[in-house]
């Protein structure tokens, strides 16, 4: 469907370019308005959608190369306003989105017990998140939250320094099998969608047996 996907990465990342004004007729111009994006040429290109971006759009296999192409194309937009001594404020215009190759399945699927042990083990004395890697492992990302968006999957942050991880922490089942139904939910919408969630907009409307048959169905 993407063709320029590389079909032994199971998961891609691309750019898009959006101007940082929340008023609400710039909200609306970008609705309605084509989406931009960043091309294997460097430039920025209009497009209707993904699919019509396929064969132009730039897609990054790396998370590490993509914050680095981010910041680079940050870096270089502010010298421009600079030299005309613009003032471009506070914002973002460069946003890294996620999408799932459909040809390559999850080899690994998460359980409660390794919820535990990674919030057993984390360092109470940072923010931590956990998220779900694109292979279907969890990691607790440590104090950076924008690291966490490039996750398939990303939890709430656990604030430092209140024992929600750690050897102090008051980890009980009915708390880790919260966690454990929002991560499945999330991982099922993410398998089925192809984009990043966030868990906890995630409706639970399903039990544990039925999230797990219907996942399995992406192994």
């Amino acid at each position: 469907k993407y063709v320029s996907i590389n079909k032994n990465f199971p998961l891609h990342y691309y750019v898009e370019f959006r101007i940082p004004d929340t008023s609400f007729l710039n909200c609306r111009k970008q609705i309605f308005d084509p989406d931009k994006y960043l091309c294997k040429d460097g430039k920025i290109k209009e497009f209707k959608s993904l699919n019509d971006a396929a064969e132009d759009i730039l897609f990054i296999t790396s998370r590490q190369n993509c914050k680095e192409i981010c910041e680079f194309c940050e870096s270089k937009l502010k010298a421009i306003f600079d030299c005309v001594d613009l003032d471009i404020g506070y914002g973002v215009f460069f946003h890294k989105e996620l999408i799932r190759n459909p040809q390559v399945s999850p080899s690994h699927l998460f359980n409660k017990a390794e919820i535990m042990e990674l919030m057993k083990n984390a360092d109470d004395r940072h923010y931590n998140t956990l998220v779900i890697d694109e292979n279907g492992f969890l990691k607790i990302i440590q104090d950076d939250t924008e690291d966490a968006f490039l996750f398939p999957v990303r939890n709430s942050q656990w604030v430092a320094g209140n024992n929600y991880v750690g050897r102090h922490a008051f980890l009980d089942e009915n708390y880790i099998n919260d966690i454990y139904m929002y991560c499945l939910t999330a991982w099922l919408r993410y398998l089925e969608t192809g984009k990043a969630q966030y868990s906890s907009e995630c409706w639970i409307n399903e039990d544990e047996k039925s999230l797990l048959k219907s996942i399995k169905n992406f192994y």
